[in-house]
């Protein structure tokens, strides 16, 4: 809960930052609205890409002020489901993703100012694929937060098995995608724009590959476990009733040992 109050804040304040950074580099006059047809139906001021990024600051503070309200302030525990509220901040931190990336997106129209949005310049594409390297990184950080669910996430039907092949399923997911959503922006930056479709692609289809494979591994080492320790229950078990079953033999014969001491006892012939 903690680390994903943190990088809510982060995704918070990041646009804000990156705009502030970048406005000095963007003419005062910026592509405020494209049409239907791709084309720029209303030029605007430089300022107006500060609307975004103040949102998304308003929309990560207040929201977490609301649930940090709800806490128990003795116990510091908050007073809802645990679940529900994963949920919310999980959702929070989708909508601050979408945010950022939107806010990139608004940037690079800007200080290129870019008339048409569609048909761009084969030579954009390196820069389009900065922004969805970008956008997996944020992403990657935000998968090992994901509660369990058939909607977002590293959803196979191993990981989907139980919580805890779910939480290493989106740990390792996270953590490649991350890597993944790196290398795809160095890519972007260091080689020409044929060659990185690429290798995005390549990356793209290794991710999959590597986190399915790896979620599959874990499920199958986890039933192999409990089958293990299955089997160790049952020949505990087998054990247990072995013992109890030789010491009623043997309880059983003292019984008789001592019956028959007393009958020679008793039998004067014996004397």
């Amino acid at each position: 809960m903690k680390s994903q109050r943190i990088w809510q804040y982060i995704l918070a304040i990041l646009p804000l930052a990156i705009v502030l950074f970048m406005l000095p580099q963007i003419g005062e006059s910026i592509p405020a609205h494209y049409g239907f047809d791709g084309m720029v139906d209303r030029w605007g001021s430089k300022y107006e890409l500060l609307i975004l990024p103040i949102l998304s600051l308003l929309l990560g503070v207040f929201s977490d002020l609301i649930l940090w309200a709800k806490r128990d302030p003795e116990n510091e525990k908050v007073n809802e489901n645990e679940t529900q509220t994963t949920w919310v901040r999980t959702t929070i931190l989708i909508l601050l993703s979408l945010f950022l990336a939107l806010t990139i997106v608004s940037i690079y129209l800007a200080k290129n100012q870019i008339e048409q949005v569609i048909n761009l310049n084969f030579a954009a594409l390196p820069n389009v694929y900065t922004i969805i390297g970008a956008f997996l990184i944020v992403v990657g950080a935000i998968m090992p937060f994901v509660p369990r669910n058939q909607y977002i996430g590293a959803r196979t039907s191993w990981a989907l098995q139980n919580d805890q092949n779910w939480k290493k399923a989106q740990k390792f997911g996270g953590i490649s995608v991350l890597i993944g959503g790196a290398v795809i922006v160095a890519i972007s930056i260091f080689f020409e724009p044929g060659l990185t479709t690429t290798l995005s692609l390549i990356v793209a289809v290794t991710l999959g590959v590597v986190n399915i494979l790896y979620s599959w591994s874990q499920a199958k080492e986890a039933a192999d476990l409990a089958k293990e320790q299955s089997s160790e229950r049952v020949e505990a078990a087998a054990l247990a009733d072995d013992e109890a079953e030789a010491e009623e033999e043997a309880g059983v014969k003292q019984a008789t040992e001592a019956e028959n001491e007393d009958a020679n006892e008793g039998d004067p012939s014996h004397e």
